[in-house]
């Protein structure tokens, strides 16, 4: 197991042993390289769920809509506003936890 140690020797100005003034959550991260390949899959498999989802949406809206009509009684306007909001939320969240880190790990600076 490596020892992770990010400390700049002229005091104690870390965070849980990572000094905020130089990145080094990045080294962390960075300790195993297939993190960001990981992450870049992550983020375009997420992608490509979205896209299909949205032209599932779009060319088979009225079956879509049937379909779950049947267990539930929802009018037009909010079964769109539903899959609006869930395809939003969605993306907010695959953004949150495979693009920013990806981002972060392939253009961020390096300890």
């Amino acid at each position: 197991s490596k020892a992770i140690s990010c400390q700049t020797g002229a005091g104690n100005d870390s965070i849980a042993g990572l000094n905020k003034d130089r990145g080094c959550w990045v080294r962390i991260f960075a300790m195993n390289p297939n993190l960001v390949p990981v992450l870049g899959r992550c983020l375009v498999i997420s992608i490509v769920v979205l896209l299909a989802w949205l032209l599932m949406i779009v060319f088979a809206h009225d079956w879509i809509y049937q379909f779950h009509t049947r267990w539930f009684d929802l009018s037009r306007s909010q079964f769109d506003a539903i899959h609006y909001a869930g395809m939003a939320f969605f993306k907010l969240l695959f953004l949150i936890l495979f693009g920013i880190p990806w981002l972060a790990l392939k253009f961020g600076s390096k300890c």
